[in-house]
């Protein structure tokens, strides 16, 4: 988990990451890219004994998409694990990081908050508990979105608490208990 660097009389509430639903599709990808790499393999052992050259390359190509995919749902899980929201008692810090691709490190300044609403939709979404949080804020005319928002009722309400409670009165520990426990 990455630990930001906090401003003074600033603590950090509650870290988050995207909620597991989003590893679904990654796993199926790679279950399905490991039957094709067996499949080649097998269709290289089966179809061609006697032929050491096309069977090594069905073996060597089965290989090449095992390891291709393997890699793929590694990159995918790192990025699972990395990229969090990380809400403090004065902002929503937001780290999107994918290997090799993105590395983004934006956040929200909670005083500047607008308007929060919260979006789950369909039975899926409020049988696992997740979904998009948009928050608008009064200096910028596009909203900011966070998918896959794990327990995002408690998310919005904590946002909500803090924007309305003054700095010093606030207690991490009882938001914790009563948003996250």
């Amino acid at each position: 988990m990455i630990h930001p660097r906090l401003d003074d009389g600033e603590q950090m509430v509650v870290a988050l990451q995207d909620h597991w639903v989003t590893l679904v599709m990654p796993i199926f990808i790679y279950i399905v890219g490991t039957l094709l790499a067996v499949t080649l393999g097998a269709v290289g052992m089966i179809f061609f004994p006697e032929q050491e050259v096309t069977r090594g390359l069905f073996i060597l190509g089965a290989t090449a998409v095992g390891l291709l995919f393997h890699h793929w749902l590694f990159i995918y899980l790192f990025e699972h694990e990395i990229s969090a929201w990380i809400i403090t008692t004065k902002r929503v810090i937001s780290f999107s990081f994918l290997p090799y691709v993105k590395h983004d490190v934006s956040f929200i300044i909670i005083s500047e908050l607008h308007e929060i609403d919260k979006r789950k939709h369909g039975l899926l979404q409020n049988i696992l508990n997740y979904g998009d949080v948009e928050i608008n804020l009064a200096a910028t005319p596009a909203p900011v979105t966070f998918h896959y928002v794990p327990r995002t009722s408690a998310f919005v309400n904590l946002l909500e608490t803090l924007h309305k409670t003054p700095p010093d009165n606030i207690v991490i520990e009882r938001l914790r208990k009563n948003y996250f426990a």
